[in-house]
């Protein structure tokens, strides 16, 4: 295989282990960067792996590629910088030097900085769940713990299982330590913002966005993948219920007024953003760019929320974001687009619904479970549509091009 052809099944690899927003991102990527080099690349993509098949007019090759999907935000920058310098004219052996210097760069921040992330994550994200100062307090020490074990099981043989063990975990603390603060709101709402990073809305929401433009397979292989995660987690919390000797019946939803002023809520994203960054390792430089994101779609989403209800608040605030996300990653010296709509992402909440859905059935409460879950079922198609229809609005049309195939004559 020439070095062309192994620079783009190297480039087609690492781009698929940042393909949380879908697969279509993907395709077209690799092909233009072929096309750099005098290739016509093809490629069908699933979430965790692609058949790459290329040809220069004479001979075509086919390569399988694997990899686990994840969000390590500073490599996909640098594979955008990449590929858009490969577009410019970017040599190929400086195009594979700079490749291999991305695939082998160790984590952006330390761990230990990433576990200060996860509990700023959490921390940041609590108000506007439970706006309540014992659930920020106690969202702190939660998350503080969530991120120990983030940190010490990333990267590990046993990270597969962290929704499972980190929600055990979560639920014993909630259910003993923090009884008293979760008899307020409910166990689950305290839990929520420690787990959230652990929730796989990003992907329930990737598959419905491949889903609708027709990725049927790939959609299909991450809905079935983040569902499995979800029930990971639920049966986690179930397990710490029934350790903690308060059995189902504990994991109720409480009522607990709101004692926060709207501006705590609101300036909460800037801690949380700084956390997603350090926890996902975007660049300190693009910080106030995403906070600037996560605050305006959060106000987009409370605004139209408050006038049309949820339903609505979600679409217009996810397309919203789509557009500006779309439009500010067309720019070179921008991040790319899913560092930028990855917060603003967030604030949605997709998949905890999911979660206190299914939660609240298994605790006794099928009337509010059942609520929570069709609510779920509406809110992860919205924001993935949202998304989807703010980056066609302003999508460059791809060119129609023919699948590479065999010569005659």
């Amino acid at each position: 295989m020439t070095s062309e052809r192994i620079f783009l099944v190297d480039l087609a690899r690492l781009m698929l282990t940042g393909s949380a927003e879908g697969v279509f991102m993907v395709r077209e990527s690799v092909r233009r960067a072929g096309a750099a080099y005098g290739l016509e690349a093809d490629l069908l993509v699933l979430p965790d792996q692609l058949v790459l098949t290329i040809t220069d007019g004479e001979d075509t090759t086919t390569q399988v590629v694997e990899a686990v999907p994840g969000m390590s935000l500073d490599r996909m920058e640098a594979v955008k910088k990449l590929a858009v310098e490969v577009q410019a004219g970017l040599p190929l052996p400086d195009a594979i030097k700079r490749l291999a210097a991305i695939e082998t760069a160790p984590p952006l921040y330390p761990r230990w900085l990433r576990v200060i992330g996860v509990t700023l994550f959490a921390a940041g994200f609590a108000p506007s769940l439970v706006p309540a100062w014992y659930e920020l307090g106690t969202s702190l020490i939660l998350g503080a713990v969530m991120g120990v074990l983030f940190v010490a099981f990333s990267g590990f043989r046993w990270e597969p299982l962290l929704p499972l063990i980190g929600s055990f975990v979560i639920a014993c603390l909630t259910l003993t330590v923090f009884s008293d603060a979760a008899a307020r709101s409910g166990p689950v709402m305290l839990m929520l913002p420690a787990l959230f990073v652990l929730i796989p809305g990003d992907y329930l929401s990737a598959a419905a966005a491949e889903l609708a433009v027709g990725r049927i397979s790939a959609g299909a292989t991450r809905l079935v993948w983040a569902s499995f995660t979800l029930v990971q987690i639920i049966v986690g919390v179930e397990l710490g219920a029934q350790l903690a000797g308060e059995g189902r019946q504990s994991l109720f939803e409480g009522s607990a007024p709101g004692t926060l002023p709207f501006w705590v809520i609101v300036a909460a994203w800037v801690p949380f953003t700084l956390g997603l960054a350090w926890t996902f390792n975007a660049s300190l430089r693009n910080v106030p760019l995403m906070a600037a994101l996560v605050i305006g779609t959060y106000l987009l989403y409370a605004g139209f929320a408050r006038l049309a209800g949820d339903l609505i608040g979600t679409l217009v605030a996810g397309a919203a974001l789509g557009v500006v996300g779309t439009l500010l990653a067309r720019s070179p010296s921008m991040p790319p687009r899913l560092e930028l709509v990855a917060g603003g992402f967030f604030t949605l909440t997709v998949g905890s619904l999911g979660l206190r859905g299914v939660t609240s059935i298994l605790g006794g409460h099928p009337i509010v479970g059942v609520k929570d879950l069709a609510d779920f079922m509406l809110i992860v198609p919205s924001v993935a549509l949202g998304l989807l229809a703010g980056f066609l609005l302003v999508a460059p049309r791809a060119p129609a091009t023919r699948a590479p195939g065999p010569r005659s004559g």
